[in-house]
């Protein structure tokens, strides 16, 4: 009988073990805009799934406008942070404005980006925000850490370029950029063949994807497309958890509508498949982040063209790809693996 126990307690070790090697990530550096979606993905990098069996540390967040004004981000973040008591995570307030023109808001997610609800006794900024830029951090963070950083880009570019400017070297001190954006099959959700952080941003993400010597993994809106789950799951078994987190993303998430039937969460199905990259369905063999490399181009001028991605899918102009793009994730494996991370 001790020896079945025994037994017993060396499997589940071993599968803890087996489960933890399944993310190489490490430190991880988050740029957000949040957000319900990136709400959702500071969620799971911040769980005890992610920290504690896949030994992540997510060592900074970075704000940048995008689904709302920059401070309302610092404040969603901040939020976030003190649901799952994690305010010693740093935070840095970044851009406020994209590098040529910043487009109205549409308020998709509220005026503040969260759902406009209540939140009690919010964490206030001037306490819990860093004093130094963004931009400055993310340098800062990355020479202190060469080779060890992957940075998630959930948002428009802005952060990332200037910091492209500020230190030539900077993308090649990185472990991995991972760019939620960008649209590679034509389909966009703002206007057609354009993503919503290439569209608030275009100059930025020019100048990103000129600037790498390595494929920037990339993670598209066809991407969250094809990852997309029911809304009745959302509903009637995530949204039946009972504790903070869950809770927190019910108010946040009232102001969507879900009698669609689908529930898209682009943000957080890019940082699942960062945080357990099994979860990618992989149709060929790659090192890197689990798609097929390309050259891709961003184009920054037209009014129907501007943060319109162009994949050399034939090679055409015999370039070196910049861009490992990742087609979807198995969806029964992220529903496992997020109900683990709202535990």
């Amino acid at each position: 009988m001790c020896f079945l126990i025994l037994l017993l307690f060396s499997a589940v070790l071993s599968f803890g073990k087996c489960e933890s090697m399944a993310s190489p990530v490490g430190k991880i550096l988050m740029d957000v805009d949040v957000g319900n979606d990136d709400a959702w993905a500071l969620l799971m990098a911040t769980s005890n799934y992610a920290q504690n069996i896949l030994g992540t540390e997510l060592i900074g967040i970075t704000c940048v406008q995008g689904n709302t004004e920059v401070d309302h981000v610092v404040v969603n973040v901040l939020k976030v942070l003190k649901t799952v008591n994690r305010l010693d995570i740093p935070v840095y307030r970044g851009a406020d404005k994209s590098l040529i023109y910043t487009p109205p808001g549409d308020n998709y997610y509220g005026i503040d980006g969260f759902g406009d609800f209540e939140f009690p006794d919010p964490p206030n900024p001037d306490e819990y925000l860093q004093k130094e830029h963004a931009v400055n951090a993310m340098i800062k963070l990355v020479n202190q850490h060469p080779g060890e950083v992957t940075l998630i880009a959930l948002g428009p570019l802005t952060n990332v370029a200037l910091a492209i400017r500020m230190d030539s070297g900077f993308l090649n001190k990185l472990k991995k950029l991972v760019v939620l954006g960008g649209s590679v099959k034509g389909v966009g959700n703002m206007f057609p063949g354009i993503e919503f952080n290439f569209y608030v941003d275009p100059h930025a993400a020019r100048i990103v994807f000129n600037s790498t010597q390595n494929p920037i993994c990339v993670y598209s809106w066809e991407f969250a497309k094809a990852s997309s789950l029911s809304s009745n799951w959302r509903m009637n078994v995530l949204g039946h958890l009972d504790n903070p987190k869950v809770s927190l993303m019910n108010k946040a998430e009232h102001i969507v509508n879900y009698t669609r039937d689908y529930w898209l969460i682009a943000d957080g199905f890019t940082t699942s498949a960062i945080l357990r990259p099994d979860l990618i369905i992989r149709d060929y063999e790659t090192s890197v982040c689990g798609g097929q490399k390309y050259y891709v181009r961003v184009e920054t001028d037209g009014l129907y063209t501007k943060g319109m991605m162009t994949v050399d899918y034939a090679n055409f102009l015999n370039r070196e790809p910049n861009a490992e793009i990742v087609d979807r994730i198995d969806k029964d494996k992220f529903m496992e693996f997020l109900l683990k991370c709202m535990e």
